[in-house]
């Protein structure tokens, strides 16, 4: 399933090639005036827009959503969210190697999680419970092995941002470090430290986490061959996200677009299922039929991604700047 989610990733991608090519060489439009630059990065936003929206419209109309308790956990949660939003940007955001390696590593905890569920909803019935444990020490395994690797990285790049020496090397290095981590960094280790002590530092945690989780898959013998699927799922996924760190943020976006491209193909076969299922001749509800079919689902997530589309067109062809029209004559 991983390559077929990555097949239709790049399909998507590819459609965002095509907006750009039109915008380039049909329109000539300068980078400035294009609506898609970066075509993972345009491709990821309107597809998690749309799984957001959905996300959000499955959570508000379930049963999960009654009663103030419910409401009250949804309203923390989102002043959380918020929170930790601001915070981001207050940190630098993207430009800031710390929150940019913390923003990978607690989302792919989050994709890690979510490709543990799929895995175990497509488990054989004779897979038992303690395989079943096997599947979460797998997934704490993986999370941690990503830590190792991206956070003193990420670290070091940030450390020896500040080094005059290390700029050579570094300006053609894709990740970049913004003045005020690399105080927040110097702060943190003043003084000179080598790449050694600062893997050590930061990644010999992470990978003292992932030994100990290591253990009780060790020692249950063959029972953790069940799970053979899911830890390939885990280790190409994991290592999109470091050849992202190497080569730049295609592969990043490409990790989380997949991501987006797996909850939909697996709310779809999920949906196909229940339908099989169901009585001929049912009548449903407009809520009910968005939720549970599979023609229902698709309209609502395609329709929301078409909608989100056109929004940002107009935003930015018609709003944001000059129409099309008034270029050409210049």
């Amino acid at each position: 399933m991983w390559a077929s989610n990555f097949h239709w990733s790049v399909v998507l991608v590819l459609g965002a090639v095509a907006i750009q090519a039109l915008e380039i060489y049909a329109f000539e439009l300068p980078k400035h005036r294009r609506l898609v630059r970066d075509a993972p990065e345009f491709a990821m936003r309107v597809a998690g827009l749309s799984h957001f929206v959905v996300a959000l419209f499955f959570l508000l109309t379930g049963s999960r959503a009654r009663g103030g308790a419910a409401w009250a956990r949804l309203g923390a949660l989102s002043l959380g969210g918020a929170g930790v939003c601001v915070a981001f940007a207050w940190l630098g955001g993207p430009a800031n190697p710390l929150c940019l390696a913390g923003f990978y590593v607690i989302f792919m905890a989050h994709a890690f999680r979510d490709e543990g569920f799929f895995h175990r909803e497509h488990l054989a019935s004779t897979a038992t419970s303690h395989s079943d444990s096997n599947r979460l020490w797998l997934q704490a395994i993986a999370v941690a092995v990503l830590a190792t690797i991206v956070v003193p990285v990420y670290v070091y790049v940030a450390f020896a941002a500040s080094d005059p020496a290390g700029n050579a090397w570094l300006a053609a290095f894709p990740i970049k470090a913004g003045e005020r981590e690399m105080s927040m960094i110097r702060a943190l280790l003043p003084g000179s430290w080598s790449a050694t002590e600062i893997f050590a530092m930061f990644g010999l945690p992470f990978a003292l986490v992932a030994a100990a989780a290591a253990i009780p898959v060790a020692t249950t013998g063959p029972a953790w061959r069940a799970h053979m699927p899911l830890l390939k799922v885990l280790a190409l996924s994991t290592a999109l996200v470091v050849l992202g760190g190497l080569v730049g943020g295609v592969p990043l976006r490409l990790v989380i677009l997949m991501h987006f491209v797996a909850w939909f193909r697996f709310t779809t076969a999920r949906l196909q299922r229940a339908e099989r299922l169901r009585p001929a001749g049912v009548t449903m509800s407009v809520t009910a039929w968005l939720r549970g079919t599979v023609h229902g689902f698709r309209v609502l997530h395609l329709g929301a991604a078409a909608v989100f589309l056109a929004l940002i067109a107009v935003n930015h062809y018609l709003v944001s700047a000059p129409p099309l029209h008034s270029l050409a004559a210049h």
